[in-house]
């Protein structure tokens, strides 16, 4: 499993890693990061081409059309970085933003 090098390290400090310039943001990085830092036992990361295979399997094998972020999900699940001890998993599909061009390429 691999951790996501920006966020491990500032979380080991209680920090959420991120420019604390923009207020709006902040605000909601205040609301959210120690509720993330509570339930969140680890970050997987995916590469652009599992995002990709996931999109394509679920066009081709459900008829779902889903955009690359939520795909994500699908893509850590299929491309096997879920850890091996866990007896279920689910994952949540969401999105169909996609443009018909990028649909084509996949």
């Amino acid at each position: 499993m691999t951790r996501s090098s920006h966020c491990t390290p500032a979380a080991g400090r209680g920090q959420s890693g991120h420019n604390r310039r923009r207020p709006a943001l902040l605000n909601a990085r205040r609301t959210f990061f120690p509720i993330l830092q509570r339930l969140v036992e680890d970050v997987i990361l995916v590469r652009d081409d599992e995002i990709r295979a996931a999109m394509k399997f679920l066009l081709t094998r459900m008829k779902i059309v889903v955009e690359p972020s939520g795909a994500v999900a699908a893509a850590a699940l299929l491309s096997g970085k879920l850890p091996k001890n866990l007896n279920w998993a689910a994952v949540i599909l969401s999105g169909g933003n996609v443009d018909v061009e990028q649909l084509a390429t996949l």
